[in-house]
Formats: structure tokens, sequence, C-alpha cells
């Protein structure tokens, strides 16, 4: 924890650019979060006065606003992620100028090819925390807090119905966040060894030709491989599974509203309007939980 700071450090030089991606999200999200409000009214018009007029403009009202939505959204991912690599890239630059500045002895202890995936591959997967992690991290909280408020607002026992399935969702994202980050961090340090290997062995290629080595080295270099590709395998398929078991959980959150918000449509207790209103805020909600996974 001691480097926290210094690690804040590198948002801190570029708080505009945090301040405007940010801005433009929380807009983006606005708009996002207002359709189903919309098209709520539209639907409530409709009944009063079906006017094919009014059909036509409230499609062109929607049409605007999923064109604003997407502009906007395209600049906060240009903003926050272009603002990752140039921390990425001064965070590279740092770590050159600090293995310049380590003792001799520190670098006759290290192998080239860790600290070279270090410098490579570490520091990317720190980019995509810093970057799309952060991004999808506050566009779920946003997203999830205000849909969840707003689908309590239209009927709160759909969403009593459509939550029960969220404890599901945060143990099985719980038990499979914890097998990947596992996997992930096997992954990254024998990538560290696959890099020690073959910097060895270019820097080592006339003595391995002197001593008639190719073939060794070259059967150990296969094996890394097979066995690194073997891990990365393991590793998708593990999130393969994950993002199906997610929806499925989420199916069966709409089974379950659909089954409760008609029985309550037939008993008169609850409104169609309402009731799309309800079904489109939940299906806002999707995508946050496939990001917080």
């Amino acid at each position: 924890m001691k480097d926290f700071p210094r690690f804040l450090s590198y948002f801190s030089r570029r708080p505009k650019a945090y301040a405007l991606g940010f801005g433009t999200m929380a807009l983006s999200s606005a708009l996002f979060l207002a359709m189903p409000r919309i098209v709520r009214h539209v639907l409530e018009s409709l009944e009063k006065d079906p006017s094919p007029r009014l059909i036509a403009l409230s499609c062109a009202v929607i049409l605007a606003l999923s064109a604003a939505d997407a502009i906007l959204f395209f600049f906060t991912r240009r903003i926050l992620i272009g603002a990752s690599r140039d921390v990425e890239f001064e965070m590279r630059e740092d770590l050159f100028a600090h293995l310049l500045r380590l003792p001799p002895r520190w670098h006759r202890k290290s192998r080239v090819g860790d600290v070279m995936s270090r410098a490579v591959n570490d520091l990317s997967a720190v980019r995509m925390m810093i970057g799309p992690g952060i991004m999808q991290a506050a566009n779920t909280i946003v997203v999830g807090s205000i849909a969840v408020t707003l689908m309590a607002l239209a009927s709160p026992d759909l969403t009593l119905v459509a939550l029960a399935v969220l404890p599901f969702v945060a143990a099985a994202t719980q038990v499979m966040g914890k097998i990947t980050h596992r996997r992930f961090t096997a992954i990254q340090e024998f990538f560290s060894e696959i890099s020690a290997s073959a910097q060895e062995n270019i820097s080592g290629a006339r003595l391995v030709r002197a001593f008639a080595r190719e073939a060794t080295e070259e059967s150990r270099f296969d094996a890394k491989n097979r066995e690194f590709r073997r891990r990365n395998l393991g590793l998708a398929r593990l999130n393969a599974l994950y993002f199906p078991m997610l929806q499925a959980l989420v199916g069966v959150g709409f089974v379950a509203v659909l089954w409760v918000g008609g029985r309550k449509i037939i008993a008169g207790e609850l409104t169609v309007p309402r009731y799309v209103e309800f079904n489109l805020y939940l299906m806002e909600l999707v995508w946050p939980a496939i990001a917080l996974g």
C-alpha cells in the first residue's frame, strides 16, 4: 500500500480527461435510463389517443436519444481508454528509468525474461484495469443503482421478484472470480518463464549451436509453449462457461417477472405500460450484471 499514492499520482496528472470522461458517461447513462420511462408515457398516451402521428414522433425521439447515447458513449470510451493508454506509457517510462538506476547486483540476480514480462505483459494488464475496468465498474454502479430505484418506483413487488436471482449471481461471480484470478495469476507467472527461456536462448544462440543443443532447446520451448496454450484455453473455457450461466440466471428472473407481472395485469393491479417500463429497466440491468462478473 505504500506505493498506492504514487499509483494515484498518474490519475491526478490528468484531471480534465477523467472529469470529461465520467461526465460524458453520466450523460450517456441518463439518456439510456430515460428511454423506458418515455416508452411508458407513449404507451399511456396511445391508450387515450391512438394517433399514428404520436407513434412517428415517439419513434423519432427514441432514435434521437439512442443516437445521442451512442455518441456520448463513444467519447466516454475514447477519453477514458485514451487516458489509460497515457498512464501505461508513463508507467513504462518510469519503470525503464527505475531499471536503469538499479545496481548491477540486482540485474545479475534477475532474469531478463522476467523483467520483460513485467514491463510488457503486466503493464498491459494494469492498463486494462485502469481503462476499461474503471469505466465498466463506474457504469455498472451508476446504471445498476438507478435502474433498481426506477424499477422499485414502477413496481416494488416485481422488483423483489427480479432481484431474487441476485444472490445466485453474486455467489457465481464470487466463485468464478476467485478461480479466474488464480488462473490468470498463474498464466502471468508462466509467461515470464517463457519470456526468460526465449531470451536466454536468443542471447546464448552461439553456445546453443556450439554444443549442438538446438533440438533440445526447441523441445523445451515447445513444451512450455504448449503448457501456456493449455492454461489460456482453460481460462477461456472458464469465461465461456460463466457468461451463459449468468445469462441463464437473468433469464430465470425474466420468467419470474413475466409470471408475477402477468397475473398482476390480469388482476388489474398493474398496467401494461408500467410492466413494459419495468421490463426495459430489467433489460438494462443485464449488461451491468455481466460487466460485474
